[in-house]
């Protein structure tokens, strides 16, 4: 049952992705409470952030048409995984920076929420 399961997973990881927002939604609107956004506003913004993180998965694949070195695209991956956590970063701090947060609970709650997203990939 549990390698069907990582089986399915695999297969269809963006579809996956998809079904974790709620998930994800429900978190940062628990994280973020004091900002007074909703569920379904978080669950956008969530939309938004996903739209973000799949632009920047798209530009392995089209590297990999004009470059077949292996060690080039490892190095390519890494980045775009480094870049990925940044922009998650970002998105979420500047977000919720302008809801009156002090700087390190924000900094704090935006590295929980970005390690959540980061564990459900």
């Amino acid at each position: 049952m549990v390698t069907g399961l990582f089986k399915v997973l695999k297969n269809y990881s963006k579809i996956t992705v998809f079904l974790h927002i709620p998930i994800i939604a429900f978190a940062s609107y628990l994280f973020f409470r004091r900002s007074k956004q909703n569920y379904a506003e978080n669950i956008v913004l969530n939309m938004y952030l996903l739209c973000g993180v799949f632009t920047i998965s798209l530009i392995l694949p089209v590297i990999m048409i004009f470059n077949g070195n292996k060690a080039f695209l490892l190095s390519v991956n890494y980045f775009l995984t480094v870049l990925t956590f940044l922009y998650i970063i970002i998105f979420y701090y500047q977000y919720f920076s302008v809801f009156g947060l002090k700087k390190y609970k924000l900094i704090i709650r935006v590295i929980l929420i970005v390690v959540l997203y980061l564990a459900n990939k």
